[in-house]
């Protein structure tokens, strides 16, 4: 874990966009940096009871020091990086993921 720091995401607010579409706004923090970012995604209740979440953002690396040596020049390895994300969520205690107390990595 030390050499591969864990990226967080904490939610401030969430807004309703319209259909299933939403965007959430609040702060990305990775190696020790924070910075505030607005995520949008969609949000599907499937028939089974679960809820499908899917949502791509992008953010600089040079913003979050991401990139030591050979590897920080934006040359070698752009300095925008797109995230993307699929994450399916059941009913807390049912024994698959829920939605709380979760942390995606």
């Amino acid at each position: 874990a030390a050499a591969h720091p864990q990226a967080t995401f904490i939610s401030h607010s969430v807004t309703a966009l319209g259909g299933e579409r939403y965007q959430a706004e609040g702060t990305l923090s990775i190696k020790g940096v924070s910075h505030p970012v607005r995520i949008p995604f969609a949000w599907h209740v499937n028939s089974n009871g679960t809820a499908a979440v899917d949502g791509q953002f992008q953010f600089r690396r040079g913003d979050y020091a991401l990139g030591v040596g050979d590897w920080s020049g934006f040359d070698v390895i752009a300095n925008v990086v797109s995230m993307k994300f699929h994450l399916v969520l059941g009913a807390a205690g049912s024994g698959s993921p829920g939605p709380k107390n979760r942390s995606v990595k």
